[in-house]
């Protein structure tokens, strides 16, 4: 019986982009079918092996080749996924999902300049798809190649001059090559082309880098009035708010970002230290609380919540959170340092010793 098969493809996030692909496929193969089944409900290890039975039953079947690489990609075995995708170009040498999901797997390897040959095959294949300039630019700047990824974005401008992730995507290149003028002026282009939430975001977190706080909360706030449930320019508005002491604007943006995303910890954290500087410690406590319980990692937040239980003469309870702010991260200088004064504090005074000793070795 006849049956339209759809050949996956995986929505890779820094790929500018994925190109889609589909094939009808007249098939009996019930390998390949349940393949595809184990495939659609993420169970990508019976994914692999019913598709390579379908590729022992038929070992020119360019499909099962080219779904068993996506399966390999989902598990993060970029080997075996390059294996498949090899197959597959063999079979099939003008096909451009095989280049670009390989390009995609060279480049988790590391391994830039085959990811390059593979979206240069796909430009020889199609020299008017945008997507495939922006990749290889996008690995140009990884690699400091700033002029071949200038050429890039350049022709896919020429090809499609009202794309605004183009200028975003060169912005972005810009930045990372010091011009900050030129990519202002690309974030700037790009929201002419499409003003919304996300190119005004981009834009603040630009005029962030670059210490122009005022135009990234007015951006950040474009932004919010667009979409108003965008917990991340909340969030960054919120620190800048804080970096210009204005706590109660902070404290409606912290608390706006965790209504949105209740398990943001970082958050929670910031909310905390906006708690400190308004004097409300046990609003503080709570927060720093949260937001270990959210991220027991969070070096900063047992420091934090040391400093304030040393405030309120808890001395063993702040030595105990230095010390795991410590244990997290044994080059936090300022862990040491507090856990010093407490230690001489208490008349422990060659532990105080010693941590002051450390501190100064890690500044």
């Amino acid at each position: 019986m006849q049956k339209r098969t759809i050949i996956f493809t995986l929505a890779l996030i820094f790929i500018v982009g994925i190109f889609t692909f589909t094939n009808a496929q007249n098939t009996t193969d019930t390998n390949f079918e349940n393949g595809v089944k184990f495939f659609q409900e993420k169970n990508y290890s019976k994914a692999v092996d019913n598709f390579t039975k379908s590729i022992r039953s038929n070992p020119n079947n360019v499909n099962a080749y080219y779904n068993r690489a996506a399966s390999y990609l989902y598990q993060q075995k970029f080997p075996e996924a390059i294996t498949d995708y090899n197959k597959v170009i063999e079979l099939d040498p003008k096909n451009i999902n095989a280049y670009n999901f390989r390009g995609y797997a060279y480049m988790q390897q590391k391994d830039f300049d085959s990811a390059v040959k593979d979206f240069s095959a796909i430009i020889k294949i199609d020299p008017k798809l945008v997507n495939a300039y922006l990749t290889r630019a996008s690995i140009y700047t990884q690699t400091q190649k700033y002029k071949e990824a200038l050429a890039d974005y350049k022709k896919a401008i020429d090809i499609n001059p009202t794309n605004d992730t183009t200028y975003i995507a060169r912005a972005n290149s810009y930045l990372a090559q010091g011009k900050q003028n030129e990519a202002l002026a690309d974030f700037s282009k790009a929201i002419s082309l499409n003003p919304s939430a996300g190119n005004y975001y981009l834009r603040a977190r630009a005029y962030a880098q670059m210490k122009n706080l005022t135009e990234a909360i007015t951006d950040y706030s474009q932004a919010i009035k667009i979409k108003g449930d965008f917990a991340d320019a909340y969030y960054f508005r919120g620190i800048l708010y804080l970096q210009t002491d204005k706590p109660k604007d902070a404290l409606k943006d912290f608390t706006k970002t965790i209504s949105i995303v209740p398990n943001s910890h970082n958050a929670y954290f910031y909310r905390a230290i906006t708690y400190e500087r308004q004097n409300k410690l046990e609003d503080a406590l709570k927060d720093y609380n949260k937001t270990i319980e959210l991220y027991p990692q969070a070096a900063g937040a047992y420091n934090n919540r040391g400093l304030i239980y040393e405030k309120q003469g808890r001395d063993q309870e702040a030595i105990k959170d230095f010390t795991k702010a410590i244990e997290i991260n044994p080059k936090y200088a300022q862990a040491y340092f507090n856990r010093a004064k407490v230690y001489e504090k208490i008349g422990n005074i060659s532990a105080s010793q010693k941590d002051y000793k450390t501190a100064e070795s890690l500044k």
